[in-house]
């Protein structure tokens, strides 16, 4: 079986003219089975020891391309750059390798002179990549208009994503699906977006279609992998990671969640601490809106940006009453609220037993605009799904709730490794903001 399928690359690759459906469909036949991959591989090696002629050469390009060794990929398009195949390629592996602004040069030449939808999918990805997301588009129209392609409606979705607007991209990524049902980027995204909404199982099915398909991405790995802790099954959450290090040895962030997930195998887990402290947050995330205040005092709390009950454990009685309009009478009726939760105003900001610890927070005095960025929501700051899944735990809900924690406050939740904690903290240094600190 070995022989018949080399011979089919041969026959695929070592012509006179190599197409762009040929490329596409080199990558999809080497990897779609075990003794296809091992074939070509052999394919791969018999070509590198032959004697380099331009046939030789293209084919070369595209394996190299199929296998994801963009440098090697590149170099051998050097030769032959006029080729429709060899430009497709020197655009894919340009913008694989971060020069968005080349890849773009490159693909917008091959599309005016072949049309073909796999050729404006790649350059609508160019365009979108290099921040030209109206060119981007005018580009997946155009390759709509030539045929129905995955990719073409898998950009389309991504451009969607980027305005906001998550039905239309949820219907471009199911577009992509039905025409083709291994686009891999359809269902990462799909996968992504069910993994932040919670749903689980969904996430779990398409994050695990992704890693089926050959070359296996790194990201459907890794989210997969912070699935599986998320659901508690460490020992899954552990080989996905493993993979990914193996891989990818020097890709940092690769090696930190993997470096964590193994410490996390050693980790006494305490589940009656747990569930108290998912009966806590439960408590503390409840909104202001579900108690019957007074008009003045709601709408005091509203303008404070004061949402839920764990807010107002984090403010302290002289911050209120200091508030227009604040008095003792609205003061009273707060801290009746709070006292038969058995919660008080400004806990948060005290020791566990209620006293000042000797290691209060001290939250960083804020410019007017960075106290605008407080009420902003923290889904703002674009984190990865882990983080987010913790902020969720934690009950944390604004940029405001997050700069009030400390860094030991984060790093008691369960699966918010050093990973997240170096994550956060860039993402508000990008405001001029850090966590609470500990005195």
């Amino acid at each position: 079986m070995t022989n018949a399928v080399a011979t089919d690359y041969g026959s695929l690759l070592l012509k006179d003219s190599l197409g762009v459906s040929d490329v596409l469909g080199l990558r999809r036949l080497a990897f779609s089975s075990k003794e296809n991959r091992a074939a070509f591989r052999d394919f791969v090696n018999s070509l590198e020891a032959r004697p380099s002629g331009a046939r030789e050469k293209a084919a070369l390009a595209a394996c190299y391309w199929a296998q994801g060794n963009y440098e090697k990929a590149l170099d051998a398009t050097q030769s032959d750059k006029s080729g429709e195949a060899a430009q497709y390629i020197m655009g894919r592996t340009l913008l694989s390798l971060g020069s968005t602004g080349e890849a773009v040069a490159v693909l917008t030449k091959l599309a005016s002179i072949a049309k073909s939808a796999p050729i404006q999918a790649a350059l609508a990805e160019a365009l979108r990549k290099n921040g030209d997301a109206e060119a981007a588009n005018s580009a997946v129209k155009e390759g709509i208009k030539i045929a129905p392609d995955a990719a073409l409606y898998a950009q389309a979705g991504l451009l969607a994503d980027m305005n906001g607007d998550i039905a239309e991209a949820e219907e471009h990524y199911r577009k992509a699906l039905e025409i083709d049902g291994e686009c891999v980027e359809a269902l990462f995204r799909l996968a992504y977006m069910a993994d932040l909404h919670g749903d689980n199982e969904t996430a779990l099915e398409l994050y695990r279609r992704c890693v089926q398909m050959r070359p296996v991405r790194s990201r459907a790995l890794v989210n997969l992998g912070l699935l599986y802790e998320e659901m508690g099954r460490e020992g899954d959450a552990y080989k996905c990671f493993l993979m990914v290090h193996q891989r990818h040895p020097v890709d940092q962030r690769a090696r930190l969640y993997h470096k964590d997930s193994d410490a996390s195998r050693d980790m006494f887990f305490d589940e009656e601490q747990q569930k108290r402290r998912e009966r806590r947050n439960k408590v503390l995330e409840t909104p202001i809106t579900d108690f019957e205040l007074s008009v003045r005092s709601r709408n005091c709390l509203e303008k404070m940006n004061v949402r839920t009950i764990g807010d107002l454990t984090r403010i302290s009685e002289v911050d209120l009453l200091g508030f227009k309009n604040f008095g003792e009478t609205s003061l009273t009726e707060i801290r009746q609220m709070m006292t038969s939760r058995g919660l008080r105003l400004g806990q948060a900001l005290e020791g566990e037993e209620g006293k000042p610890s000797g290691k209060v927070k001290t939250i960083r005095k804020r410019t007017v605009d960075q106290a605008k960025v407080l009420t902003r929501a923290v889904d703002d700051l674009g984190l990865s799904v882990r983080s987010q899944h913790c902020m969720q735990i934690l009950g944390i809900q604004t940029i405001g709730d997050l700069v009030a924690k400390s860094e030991k406050e984060l790093m008691e939740a369960r699966n918010f490794g050093s990973t997240s904690l170096t994550e956060v903290k860039k993402k508000l240094a990008t405001y001029g903001m850090g966590l609470a600190e500990s005195e």
